[in-house]
């Protein structure tokens, strides 16, 4: 099948260049661009989380100071502001967060990045603070005896993870679970006699080896805790009870794939057999990718890149996709009778869509953000597979697009090719403010899901086990040297960029490989062996499944660390780093930097002060993107000539 869809692709992909029959446009990469850097603060924001109380929706949206503000809308269709806007909602549990909030009958309990303490939130009413901030919490859950809620200690020797129980009068908490290096995803049966949740130990990773456990819940205690899965290598996800208690969660046993299975009779069983992924790697909590609506079982799935809409009816374990012009569904939730998510698509702002408990199962937009910019401006993504060093790997492409422009006959256009992070995530085929900010200027774009991006099953998730540098970095030359042999890009203006792990691939391509003209790093990481040493508790020993073991495998890290092949590295390149990054250290950024600058290699680096990993402030938004786009210009004028 992969190979017709090759085919195919090959087939039809030079049609998507229109070549210009009108008057002459300026070169491509130079055209005159409707996404400014301003712009791209004004785009479509997308919710951060999403909880659903008695028919009242609430997620959360960045306001105009950069802090994430909790937004409500009722059944009348009202939006409310819910919480001040110098409150800032979030969590840095595994300093990436998520399930930062929850509601019950109109109380909102949520975590404050800024202090890390959870408060209480009213309406018309000033938040009240419940605990100290001295223990974080995430992936919160209210139940009759108080908050449920992953806990993170930041103790003077060690941090400890743990269950936890919070006293939602007092803000004082007890340890429910505790002993493994990782918890996440408890949840309590609708009888409150029942409670499950995930744990891990080192060197695993949520996507890698978890266990599932399930315990008696009483009056708030938890009693008679038995491990139920995890004997094998597998993967849990999103455990969930049905209303009749039973449990329902996501593991990837069967042949590799993240399917919906259940825990009835002491057995586990497949409820939904597919090569398809109903999961996402658990970078942050409290992701949803089903929920239960009456018998059924709504859920989205990942099949070829694209994520589709589902529903499911567990007891004959028949299902059927739901049609959906969405490329992308997250946090399902379920209310009384409805279930509600939010819908991204390729050409048009994010969604809150709702699915009601009736025949046929209509779906009703609740709200939709417009997208201000025009049509003929919008470059629309392709996915495309091209042949890797013995597997097919693949990517979003899109060709260049402005209404105002077209390119000249003959001209190929400049491509930039675009990493994600992780590296265990995925690029996917959602509107992105970024991508058009560049195909509206003439470039030619390759999102790259690189061998370990999930999506495609376990065993292409595995393929960057101990080769990391060396899949990723291979995918992102073929996916490149692809569209040159069909004629599609410029072979000599060729761009990579990436941020975090997508910036380790950039700087690792650079070093390793002779394929790019210029490289973009967003806090990216330079030395594998200082990472390790100085990054957070989440990814201490991820670098033992990306590369190997320390100090076992030293000079393997060494040869796999950009900064100890500097000497090889002649292409421009612009780092990007903010000062406050607990993830990968601004050391990271200074080190390459010094070591390109000593040797007479073009080189910039852009030092963001009180931004962590990820920029947030709008001022650096703009500057970075902007900076970027002029260092291309420079870098591609000065290899021309």
């Amino acid at each position: 099948m992969i190979k017709i869809f090759l085919i195919f692709i090959l087939a039809i992909l030079p049609l998507n260049v229109q070549r210009a029959n009108l008057q002459a446009s300026p070169e491509a990469g130079t055209w005159e661009s409707p996404f400014s850097g301003d712009t791209l603060l004004k785009g479509p924001s997308n919710a951060q989380e999403m909880q659903v109380d008695s028919g009242t929706t609430y997620w959360g949206e960045v306001n105009s100071q950069g802090n994430i503000s909790i937004i409500s809308r009722d059944l009348s269709g009202k939006f409310s502001v819910m919480t001040p806007p110098e409150f800032n909602v979030g969590t840095t549990v595994h300093e990436y967060g998520g399930g930062a909030f929850t509601v019950v009958d109109g109380t909102i309990y949520a975590s404050n990045r800024e202090d890390q303490a959870l408060y209480v939130i009213q309406p018309g009413q000033a938040p009240r603070k419940l605990t100290s901030g001295d223990t974080r919490f995430a992936d919160l859950h209210i139940t009759p005896y108080g908050l449920v809620a992953i806990g993170e200690h930041h103790g003077p020797n060690a941090i400890e993870n743990f269950l936890a129980l919070i006293d939602v009068q007092s803000g004082s908490y007890t340890k429910l679970a505790s002993g493994y290096d990782f918890y996440s995803s408890p949840a309590v049966s609708h009888d409150g006699k029942k409670i499950a949740w995930i744990s891990w130990n080192y060197p695993n990773m949520p996507w890698t080896n978890t266990e599932l456990w399930i315990a008696d819940f009483d009056q708030g205690k938890v009693h008679n805790e038995r491990q139920i899965g995890g004997f094998q290598p597998e993967s849990f996800f999103q455990p969930q009870w049905s209303p009749d208690n039973v449990l329902y969660f996501v593991t990837d046993r069967d042949k590799g794939w993240w399917n919906v299975h259940r825990y009835v009779h002491g057995q586990i069983e497949n409820v939904a057999p597919m090569e398809a992924e109903v999961a996402e790697p658990q970078w942050r909590f409290d992701l949803s990718t089903y929920a239960f609506l009456g018998d059924r079982i709504i859920f989205t799935y990942n099949k070829e890149g694209r994520w589709y809409l589902g529903i499911l009816d567990p007891n004959t374990k028949i299902w059927h996709t739901i049609k959906s012009e969405g490329t992308y569904m997250h946090q399902l939730r379920a209310d009384s009778n409805s279930v509600e998510f939010l819908e991204q698509y390729p050409d048009k702002g994010e969604a809150l869509v709702q699915i009601q408990n009736k025949p046929d199962y209509p779906l009703n937009v609740l709200h939709a953000q417009p997208l201000p910019f025009d049509a003929g401006d919008i470059s629309a993504p392709q996915h495309i597979a091209f042949p890797s060093q013995g597997h097919i790997a693949f990517g979003y492409y899109y060709p260049p697009k402005n209404k105002n422009y077209q390119l000249a006959p003959y001209e190929k256009p400049p491509l930039i090719v675009m990493l994600h992070g992780g590296p265990t995530a995925q690029a996917s085929s959602t509107f992105d403010m970024e991508h058009q900010f560049w195909t509206s200027r003439g470039y030619a774009v390759l999102d790259v899901n690189y061998g370990g991006s999930t999506g495609y099953g376990r065993h292409y998730r595995s393929l960057l086990d101990h080769e990391w540098g060396v899949v990723d970095v291979e995918d992102c030359v073929n996916g490149a040297l692809f569209l040159v042999q069909k004629g599609l890009v410029d072979p000599h203006k060729l761009a990579i960029r990436g941020g975090s792990a997508g910036g380790y691939t950039t700087l690792a391509a650079l070093a390793f490989k002779k394929v790019f003209t210029a490289g973009a790093s967003y806090y990216g990481v330079a030395d594998i062996t200082a990472l390790a040493r100085d990054t957070h508790k989440f990814e201490k020993r991820y670098m033992e499944q990306l590369v190997g073991k320390y100090p076992e495998d030293k000079e393997l890290w060494q040869s796999r660390s950009p900064l100890h092949s500097v000497d090889k590295m002649e292409a421009p390149l612009i780092i990007f780093q903010g000062d406050q990054d607990p993830i990968v250290p601004p050391n990271q950024s200074e080190m390459i930097y010094e070591a390109l600058k000593s040797r007479g290699v073009h080189t910039e680096l852009h030092l963001y002060a009180g931004e962590g990993h990820g920029f947030r402030q709008p001022d650096h938004l703009v500057d970075s993107i902007t900076r970027e786009a002029q260092f291309y210009l420079e870098a591609f004028h000065t290899q021309k000539t």
